[in-house]
């Protein structure tokens, strides 16, 4: 075991920082980038909400933003989120823009490699938690504050450091904790902190935040993260705590040769730690559903079908015509789709998808087949296995599929009523949908954060946020929780949370399904396809397959649908996408970078 040492300040949080340009005692002293001392930032109310506004730069984000010189462009896998390493989606490009694929499919990633190109942005998350502790501890300094709005944002720097410890928790099991702003000349201990401590020091800062926070934040407010949201990290932290990466039922962990298990998982199961994240889960939803927040619903104000229902919950804003009353955290407001090139770099469908569409595709999120199966036909029986060989073969699945996803026969909403057509009906006539740059085209176009009509130019593209936590999770996770607890005493509960989040998209009761089963095993695998279909494309799945230690679901050979034959009768052929993908246990968790386990006493995570 290396001899621990202390350092004077991680460089996790100085100098290898690419987005400050003064050197690092500069940016020690100076917290933000006009060069002002503490004493100036901390002299009125509107410049220290500029050091918390830099932790907020940070927050969870998973449209990644590839707008030329902007920065912003490291956020995520060069120009993609984690959809495209898990088994929800590929991208269109083959070149540079895949190098995020090589390194966690492929498995070229190493410890040595910085980002750009990294999912973990362990450097910024960092960076925000250090400017975090820098608000809390500087402003009360501020003279021309009322002490009510100091008190909610210093909740708000706690609730955020919670967040970004969370965040790290679920990408490196034991944390390299952080306890307060770090200063010049001071020296640090950088040693790892248990699981069990490290899910420990997470509740501990949200308990500490919850209290004063506001159950929601609306209007100039949304963004900012209020108690619902608090709450909800809390459950989820607890959630990761009790699933079997680090609470595994056998006691073995996914990496049993390592030396350090402490930091990989927890010393011993416990099944209360079920019971814990379940509390947690309803604890949060009780408060929502208590401050005002519900799922939205076909037959709401304005809103007039399942599909409408369930894509309103990720694109409108709580004083939107169609009010998100589910939205718990949106992250990030921003014009993506429209301010300059950035709205090229989501991409949905955004481009030549026939006559009077926009003029380019660089759609970079091509749902794979092996996705697309999950979705129920709407009666919430399983697709048959002839369902291709039939006349609109998606006519009848469940409403989400569609909110969520362009697809062969898709008839686009609005004045043009355009039909898409994914068809390769010869080499020289690939359909109009399917144009010859789209080199690794699966068969569907990712549309779920956008309207139709925004991409044939009757709508200007609206305003976006990320959906980082919205209430429909919270009732996936109380079920889940409960279910591995206390499957029978909580069994009606378990399937009230489950049919909530069924039923607004249309799809009946679990119970009522073909082949249901009342066994926790069945309802088990229920809860798990549900998260997929509910949060597609969110963030959750690729790190939801490593929490139930089910890597290997990331592997293994994923598929396409290529349509060919005349556009009106389709020939629907389900193909093998590329290679099979491979998984190494040794991704469970992200490697630390190399430069800062050398220069501290932390210890790499196995296999790196």
């Amino acid at each position: 075991m290396k001899t621990r040492v202390k350092t004077k300040i991680l460089s996790i949080t100085l100098c290898s920082l690419l987005l400050i340009s003064a050197g690092c005692e500069d940016f020690l002293e100076r917290p933000d980038a006009s060069g002002m001392t503490n004493d100036v930032v901390f002299s009125t109310m509107k410049d220290a909400e500029r050091v918390l506004a830099g932790a907020y730069s940070f927050v969870p984000y998973g449209f990644p933003l590839c707008n030329g010189d902007d920065w912003s462009w490291m956020y995520r896998i060069l120009g993609h989120n984690t959809s495209i390493i898990s088994d929800e989606s590929f991208t269109q490009s083959n070149g540079y823009e895949s190098q995020g694929y090589n390194l966690y499919i492929e498995g070229t990633l190493t410890p040595n490699i910085a980002f750009p190109f990294l999912e973990d942005k362990w450097v910024l998350s960092y960076q925000g938690i250090r400017s975090a502790y820098l608000f809390l501890e500087n402003v009360d300094r501020v003279k021309d504050a009322n002490t009510d709005l100091i008190k909610v944002r210093k909740a708000e720097a706690r609730a955020y450091i919670g967040t970004k410890m969370y965040e790290n928790f679920k990408r490196y099991g034991g944390l390299a904790w952080v306890s307060e702003y770090s200063k010049i000349g001071k020296e640090y201990s950088t040693k790892r902190l248990t699981i069990q401590q490290s899910v420990d020091s997470i509740i501990s800062i949200l308990d500490k935040a919850i209290p004063d926070l506001p159950v929601k934040t609306e209007n100039m407010e949304f963004g900012r993260i209020n108690k619902i949201a608090a709450l909800a990290i809390k459950a989820r932290t607890l959630l990761w705590s009790a699933s079997p990466i680090f609470n595994p039922a056998d006691n073995v962990s996914y990496f049993p040769s390592y030396s350090n298990p402490e930091y990989i998982k927890h010393q011993s199961f416990s099944a209360e730690r079920w019971k814990l994240a379940a509390e947690a889960a309803d604890e949060t939803l009780n408060q929502a559903l208590a401050g005002g927040y519900k799922l939205i619903m076909n037959g709401d104000p304005n809103v007039g079908s399942y599909k409408d229902a369930y894509k309103a919950a990720c694109y409108y804003f709580p004083n939107d015509q169609i009010k998100n009353t589910e939205i718990i955290w949106g992250t990030r407001l921003n014009k993506t789709y429209n301010d300059a090139m950035a709205g090229q770099w989501f991409l949905m469908p955004w481009g030549k998808l026939g006559t009077g569409f926009l003029t380019q595709v660089l759609c970079k999120y091509l749902p794979f087949q092996n996705f697309v199966d999950f979705y129920e036909m709407k009666n919430g029986a399983d697709q048959p296995a002839d369902l291709y060989d039939k006349p609109e073969p998606y006519k009848n699945l469940d409403a989400r599929f569609e909110a969520t996803m362009m697809y062969h026969g898709y008839k686009l909403e609005g004045s043009s009523n355009k039909t898409m057509d994914m068809s390769a009906r010869s080499n020289t006539d690939k359909g109009n949908n399917r144009p010859d740059d789209a080199q690794n085209f699966t068969g569907y176009y990712l549309s779920k954060f956008i309207k139709d009509q925004e991409i044939t130019g009757e709508l200007a593209f609206h305003n976006v946020f990320w959906p980082y936590i919205r209430l429909a999770e919270v009732y996936l996770m109380s079920a889940e929780a409960w279910n591995e607890y206390d499957p029978v005493g909580h069994r009606q509960h378990i399937l009230n949370m489950i049919n909530a989040v069924r039923n607004r998209a249309g799809q009946p009761n679990l119970e009522s399904i073909p082949g249901y089963q009342p066994t926790q095993s069945f309802i088990r695998e229920r809860i798990k396809r549900e998260r997929a279909v509910e949060l597609a494309y969110e963030e959750h799945r690729y790190f939801d397959l490593k929490r139930w230690k089910e890597g290997n679901k990331l592997a293994g050979q994923m598929y396409m649908m290529d349509v060919t034959g005349a556009a009106t009768s389709p020939v629907y052929t389900r193909k093998p996408f590329k290679n099979p993908r491979t998984f190494s246990a040794k991704f469970y968790l992200f490697p630390m970078p190399n430069e800062d386990i050398l220069k501290s006493d932390m210890i790499q995570n196995p296999g790196w």
